[in-house]
């Protein structure tokens, strides 16, 4: 299978979005900046995604963020990160390592969406709010991360 052939996991995806809505909610920095960015080199890895998408996805997380009232934003989106990156769900943890670790890192079809990552950012946050799932790390980053190493040294350039 080639580069060109696979698709970004959703949790890629996922935690992408969240670090480009972190980035500006901290630095603020313009979404469609940093979107780029991460469009550029994902498209190096995976077939593929459009600047305008993950612009848009991005766009709709910090709006539902405004809706609902988070004054900690950046935390929520820290700890949203660090479960989907390192958690399948609330009950299974992501496995990098084995032979069948790469299955971890693309996925034959296309499994994300701006619809799918606001229905679990949305899920994560009441979840977190009625306290039935406290998986998290405040802080955590995707350039802080080690499993990953495309990855890492990409959010590392935003």
């Amino acid at each position: 299978m080639s580069s060109k052939q696979k698709y970004c996991p959703a949790w890629i995806y996922d935690c992408v979005v969240a670090d480009v809505c972190s980035q500006f909610l901290m630095d603020r920095r313009q979404i469609e900046v940093v979107s780029a960015i991460f469009a550029t080199g994902l498209g190096r890895e995976y077939v593929e995604i459009s600047v305008d998408e993950l612009s848009r996805a991005a766009d709709e997380a910090i709006q539902f963020l405004v809706k609902v009232g988070e004054n900690n934003a950046i935390d929520l989106l820290s700890n949203f990160s660090f479960f989907r990156f390192y958690n399948v769900s609330k009950t299974q943890k992501r496995n990098f390592r084995g032979m069948m670790s790469w299955r971890a890192l693309a996925d034959t079809k296309r499994s994300y969406s701006n619809v799918s990552t606001l229905k679990l950012l949305r899920a994560y946050y009441y979840e977190q709010r009625s306290g039935a799932n406290n998986i998290g790390c405040l802080d955590w980053r995707l350039e802080n991360q080690p499993e990953v190493e495309f990855l890492r040294v990409l959010a590392s350039r935003v």
